[in-house]
């Protein structure tokens, strides 16, 4: 990819804009595209749309577009959405329907927009069969022709039952569980546990035959069936992700094919409070574990290039609820970036460590419902930002959803950058001058070297599963890797999301940190033992592999492990309070002690061996951080505390933390009001440097800051303003309008 990619999703379809886009109207829409620098245009094609016949597609309307995008000098990407069934293969094969946990077959609607919404289920055999037969004729057809850039075979993979919304509680709305999706998962569990006895044995069950198992359907207290149905469903997602994308591979091996996400298995937004029970209680919706249902890491290798969604969330929620107040206009903001952080910096790892490239696969083009769209200049910023947090975490692209808007009624919660009749607007002009600045930051960042992490936040997807089957919920875990995610995004330190499964894989950082740490397999815990033995330091919270992989109490920790750690958890109490003193981290740390809120669990630690105790709770004077052996083990979940309660103490533990494991900041930033955060992130080349400074607040500011590189005197140039300063002993004075980028390049003078 020599230059940035920047192209836009297009819409020609009946159930979006009422009728087809005549010729002329298509040929003004491409060839405009072209004069406000869109590059590549996204053409989704619908099972139901284009199959309109068991035996005949309707393409004419895309053969257009190919032809008219040829001659303006635009590529295309050719995207597929299966989960449109047409109305003959709902008739054809009415045993594919998805069947829900209560034994209900799902009936189809236009929901979302789209015809036969949520489609057909891909385990069924007739199903898959026509499926090749509609993915293999276009891709047979286009293969050659000179406007092709790439394939999508999953606009957005997403297990689309959980979305639909004829049920009024979550409880009603787990899927699938057809008779073929629940053999498979009987296979799945058979070639597992390789016996019944096995299976009995690590269920809890008695079982005579494998017909007798079933999927579980309902939550409760015991979650070993859920570990593993979930899993599989994640697994039979990737599945036929493989499959779908081989459809393609097969007949065209020469172009590329890209995929993207909603969101971030790890981010799993869009989660809504219902209650405050202990501080602090989320319902899971939309989550990795109950829709979406996929593991970047897993899915990112099968494509070639990677990507996601940005639609973020305030927490609006959240702060109602724990805070008992509304947002301010710049929390909103600032949430919101905060969420896009997150999600890009785990697509970005999981790509990295999968070794792939990803881009941003939509960015909203205009915010709003049906009747209240929502667009200024202040939305613009906040485009403008999204897409520079994606290159400057290497992002390679951008697709803005979507050119024209959707008349019948969003497809997201976005317009588009035209007006109803396509002609061009405000949107459409701003859009066309991010694009010119993208590419000329690109120009440079291409040849660079992203400016790495020395902290990794560790991820496991069972962790999630275990907090949504036993609570109902991801509010312990999920947030548990926020609170640490934001206190680090918030003073500048660069992080990385690090994937249990390849924890043994990726460099040596010098801090891992194991957020919300419940549940862990033997092998798990292996990779850990052996992190810690290379002399890496480890921030372990309460709880830790208090379970085994089946959600079991786990009564002792392997004698290696526990041997190394030198430290054991235990009594639960009731505290509200730690008193920490920082000096026992680092000289740098003031004596001065440090109280830190506890929004969740109280667990004392007991040390068996040397080491040093850092904090006592407060009311009972029981140790609730120690130190031993390079491992800071903290007796509650630090993170969550930091989402639920906030406050200085917590931002500036993190940052002692940090110091302690001998991490640098990217940037330290100076003067500026409190609460306000401005992001660095940097890359380099020898001796030349770029950092990509956004203010993230919505007041202008001028902040001193001093980049954390080798000490001389630097000739700076403002990229985008074309204007040059000089830093002496590593900082700069920058002005900084609200909700403003600057990109500084650095050359020794």
């Amino acid at each position: 990819m020599a230059k940035y990619l920047f192209g836009t999703q297009y819409i020609f379809y009946t159930n979006f804009e009422g009728r087809m886009l005549s010729d002329e109207e298509i040929e003004r829409d491409l060839e405009n595209m072209v004069k406000f620098n869109i590059g590549i245009l996204r053409l989704t094609l619908m099972w139901a749309d284009i199959a309109v016949a068991p035996s005949r597609l309707e393409l004419s309307r895309a053969d257009y577009i190919m032809d008219v995008a040829y001659e303006k000098g635009l590529k295309v990407q050719i995207g597929f959405l299966h989960d449109s069934a047409p109305s003959w293969a709902v008739a054809k094969y009415s045993d594919a329907r998805y069947v829900s946990a209560k034994g209900e077959e799902v009936y189809f609607t236009l929901g979302r927009a789209i015809k036969g919404h949520p489609g057909l289920c891909l385990d069924h055999p007739g199903v898959k069969g026509e499926l090749e037969k509609f993915y293999g004729s276009v891709v047979e057809k286009y293969r050659n022709h000179p406007a092709i850039h790439s394939w999508e075979p999953w606009v957005e993979i997403w297990f689309n039952p959980n979305d639909n919304t004829i049920y009024e509680s979550e409880r009603e709305s787990f899927f699938c569980y057809c008779k073929y999706t629940v053999d498979k998962f009987r296979k799945w569990l058979a070639s597992k546990y390789s016996s019944i006895s096995k299976l009995n044995e690590a269920w809890l069950s008695s079982f005579n035959d494998w017909s007798e198992v079933e999927p579980p359907r309902f939550k409760g207290q015991r979650v070993v069936d859920w570990l593993d149905w979930k899993t599989f469903l994640i697994e039979n997602q990737i599945s036929h992700l493989k499959w779908l994308t081989n459809i393609i591979r097969v007949r065209d091996p020469d172009h590329p094919i890209y995929v993207h996400v909603p969101l971030s298995c790890v981010g799993s937004k869009w989660s809504k409070m219902e209650s405050k029970v202990e501080g602090f209680y989320l319902r899971d919706y939309r989550s990795m574990v109950s829709s979406v249902l996929i593991d970047d890491w897993k899915a990112a290798p099968i494509v070639d290039v990677y990507g996601l969604s940005l639609y973020p969330t305030n927490m609006y929620d959240y702060y109602l609820i724990i805070h008992g107040r509304e947002l301010s206009e710049e929390e909103k903001l600032v949430n919101a970036d905060l969420d896009i952080a997150l999600n890009l910096d785990a697509i970005r790892c999981a790509c990295e460590q999968t070794e792939r490239n990803y881009i941003i696969a939509e960015l909203p083009g205009q915010f709003g419902g049906l009747f209240e769209p929502y667009y200024d200049r202040n939305f613009y910023k906040t485009q403008r930002i999204w897409t520079f947090m994606g290159l400057a975490r290497d992002s390679k692209g951008v697709i803005i959803w979507e050119w024209r808007h959707s008349v019948l009624g969003t497809y997201a919660p976005s317009y588009g950058l035209c007006d109803e009749n396509g002609n061009p607007t405000e949107r459409t002009e701003v859009v066309a001058r991010l694009a010119e600045e993208l590419d000329k930051v690109y120009s440079y960042v291409k040849s660079m070297e992203r400016i790495s992490s020395d902290i990794g936040i560790v991820f496991s997807p069972r962790s999630y599963i275990y907090d949504w089957a036993h609570f109902g919920d991801l509010g312990r875990s999920r947030y548990s890797i926020l609170g640490y995610y934001k206190a680090l995004w918030e003073l500048n330190y660069p992080v990385d999301i690090v994937h249990i499964d390849y924890l043994s894989k990726v460099k040596n950082y010098k801090l891992l940190i194991f957020p919300w740490p419940i549940i862990f397999s033997e092998s798990e815990l292996e990779k850990i033992h052996s992190h810690l033995k290379r002399g890496g330091k480890a921030v372990i919270e309460a709880r830790f592999a208090s379970k085994n992989k089946c959600g079991v109490l786990r009564r002792k920790l392997p004698v290696k492990l526990s041997r190394l750690l030198g430290f054991t958890f235990g009594e639960i109490l009731r505290e509200d309070e730690i008193v920490v003193k920082p000096n026992s981290l680092g000289e740098s740390a003031p004596s001065t002690s440090l109280t830190l809120p506890i929004a969740v669990c109280s667990q004392s630690i007991k040390l068996e061996r040397i080491g040093e105790i850092v904090g006592v709770f407060k009311r009972s004077g029981n140790p609730a951080i120690v130190l031993s052996n390079n491992v800071l083990a903290i007796g509650t979940f630090m993170g969550l505390s930091y989402v639920a309660k906030g406050g200085k103490s917590l931002l500036k533990m993190v940052d002692y933390i940090a110091k302690w494991a001998g991490v640098s900041r990217t940037a330290e930033v100076y003067g500026v009001p409190e609460k306000t955060v401005v992001e660095v992130n940097g890359f380099k080349k020898r001796e030349e440097y770029l950092f990509i400074v956004i203010n993230h607040s919505t007041k202008t500011i001028e902040p001193l800051i001093k980049f954390n590189i080798p000490s001389r005197k630097y000739v700076v140039n403002n990229i985008i303003e074309g204007s040059r300063l000089i830093a002496e002993n590593n900082y700069i004075r920058l002005k900084l309008e609200p909700r403003d980028v600057a990109v500084l390049y650095f050359e020794p003078k």
